[in-house]
Order: structure tokens, then C-alpha cells, then sequence
């Protein structure tokens, strides 16, 4: 993590969620759908500036927020008070490690970073059980997941012409998630990328099962600069549009919705974008209980 810590220690997190307007929007949106209708205890994990902690405890929720970075914290703390926010506990921290932290604390998790960093499977695993077990049973968790085809989205929408020098890259990370070697870029060559079976099958052996995968930002991934100066309505009527998009199952289109349903116990439903979503948000409702990898028991989250 030494790695991560000094990406983000230099790189500009403070404005990102500005840039990717539309990301913030339609993620927070979400959250808010799913939340019960209740103050609840929230743990940001890799939170960054804690633009999601802001908001959530502007709707009365006791936040925790924790990032590797202390410059991310140190913005926190800047940003919180230009908003006149006090969020609850805002410190300097370990997704890998969180040890200070009691068993069954937080009624949600947001993992919105550490997954599309960590690299180790048996990283990743010691992070969802850290997050299993300051999660309360009836609790639920938003983890962001970064797709396989972004950074080839990116590279061939504005340097097409350099496509031999990212090609085997590409290639590994379809198959594998990660880079074959570096190409001079820190951020990428320290980042996971997965898609929806990737993702599912590791939430499903972690306990994590019945679950909505979204796009944060869906048909206008490539066009976010036009976003970031738009007029709130005319900004939020596209939100709108594309979070009216969930209502369609039609697998043959693009773009749009389509939803599986299971009959075997392991899986109720999950719902994902039919492109290739630069974020999936990933939202558990069950809990399944394992015995020398032998599923012996499943809890449906009751959020009421």
C-alpha cells in the first residue's frame, strides 16, 4: 500500500469528483435509494476528501471517514469546514488493517477506492473481511470497481496513434486486470481493473450476494467536460435520464439494463449496464456463511 499512498499524496483528488460530475451524482443517488430510512453509521473507506461523507452526514448519518493519505485527510478536514460539516471521525488509515475498529460497528460500508487498487488476491480477500467484520450483520456495502476496458477506452478516444505501445498492456489487462509491465504512468500501473463476473464471484465467495451492478456513469463517459459547467437542472435531468435507463431489461440494446434472476439460492438479482462502464458500484443484500469453503448458511440483510 506504500505505493498507493504516495500516488495519492501527489495526485489531485480534491477535484476529481468535480471533473466526474456525472460519477458523483448518479453513485450518491444510489446510495441515498438504498439507504434504510434511518441515522445510521457509516464508515467511508479510502474516502478520499470525503465529498460522500459530506453529504451523508448532511442527512444526519455519524460518518467515519478513513483514507490512506494524509493530504486526502488534511482536504477533508478543509473541505468539511467550507461546507460547515462536522463529520463525525475523519483520521488516517489502512483498508487492509482496520484493527482500531470494533466487530459490527457500521450499519454501511463505502469502499469507493481500495478495490480498484489492490492488486493481491489475498489482499483483496483481507480487505472484504475487514470490511465484514466492522459491517453489521444487517448491513450493507458500496464498493466502486474500475472496468477492464477503461483505460483502453481512454487511450484510443484521445491517443489512438500510440496504440503499439499499450497493446500487450491491454491484453493482460483484459485477461488478468493488471498491466504486464509498466508504460511510465503510476496511477494505471498501481490499479485493479475487473469486470461484472470478476466482480460478483468475489463478492459472492466474500458473503456478499444479491446485488445491483451500475454504471456511475454510463452513455456519457466521453463527453464529461461538456458536464462539469452545465447548469444544475439541465445536469440533473440528464442524471435523471440515465438512472430512468435501470427501468429497461432488454439485453439486446446496447446501453441499456438487463437483469438475471436465479433460482438456485446463491443468486436473487443483479442489474448491470450492457457497455462497458468505466465505475460498477456493487451493493450486497445477503450474507453466506461458509465452512471449509461449504456454503452452511444464507441471512437476507433486513435494512428496515
Amino acid at each position: 500500500m506504500k505505493k498507493i499512498k504516495e500516488i495519492y499524496e501527489s495526485y489531485d483528488e480534491f477535484d476529481r469528483l468535480l471533473r466526474h460530475r456525472m460519477e458523483f451524482y448518479i453513485n450518491l443517488r444510489f446510495i441515498k435509494e438504498n439507504l434504510p430510512n434511518k441515522n445510521l453509521r457509516i464508515l467511508d473507506l479510502g474516502g478520499g476528501v470525503g465529498r460522500y461523507s459530506i453529504e451523508l452526514t448532511k442527512m444526519g448519518h455519524e460518518v467515519t471517514l478513513i483514507d490512506l493519505a494524509s493530504k486526502n485527510i488534511k482536504n477533508a478536514l478543509k473541505l468539511s469546514k467550507e461546507e460547515k460539516v462536522n463529520i463525525y471521525k475523519v483520521e488516517v488509515g489502512n483498508a487492509l488493517d482496520l484493527s482500531n475498529i470494533k466487530d459490527n460497528t457500521f450499519d454501511v460500508v463505502l469502499a469507493m477506492g481500495p478495490f480498484y487498487h489492490i492488486q493481491e488476491t489475498k489482499l483483496r480477500f483481507q480487505c472484504i473481511n475487514e470490511i465484514k467484520r466492522v459491517l453489521k450483520e444487517n448491513g450493507l456495502l458500496f464498493s466502486a470497481h474500475l472496468s477492464r476496458y477503461a483505460f483502453f477506452k481512454y487511450i484510443v478516444a484521445n491517443f489512438p496513434e500510440k496504440i503499439d505501445k499499450y497493446y500487450n498492456n491491454f491484453i493482460n489487462v483484459f485477461e488478468k486486470g493488471i498491466k504486464l509491465k509498466s508504460d511510465g504512468d503510476n496511477f494505471t500501473d498501481n490499479t485493479y481493473t475487473e469486470n461484472v463476473k470478476n466482480i460478483l464471484e468475489f463478492m459472492e465467495k466474500s458473503g456478499f450476494v444479491k446485488s445491483e451492478v451500475i454504471s456511475s456513469e454510463g452513455l456519457v463517459d466521453n463527453i464529461e467536460s461538456k458536464l462539469i459547467d452545465l447548469d444544475f437542472d439541465k445536469f440533473q435531468k440528464i442524471g435523471e435520464l440515465l438512472t430512468e435507463i435501470r427501468l429497461f431489461e432488454n439485453p439486446n440494446e446496447p446501453y441499456v439494463l438487463w437483469k438475471f434472476e436465479y433460482e438456485n439460492g446463491k443468486m436473487n438479482r443483479f442489474i448491470y449496464f450492457h457497455d462497458t462502464p468505466t465505475f460498477e458500484i456493487f451493493s450486497g443484500y445477503f450474507n453466506f456463511e461458509y465452512e471449509n469453503d461449504n456454503l452452511i448458511n444464507v441471512k437476507e440483510y433486513n435494512s428496515e
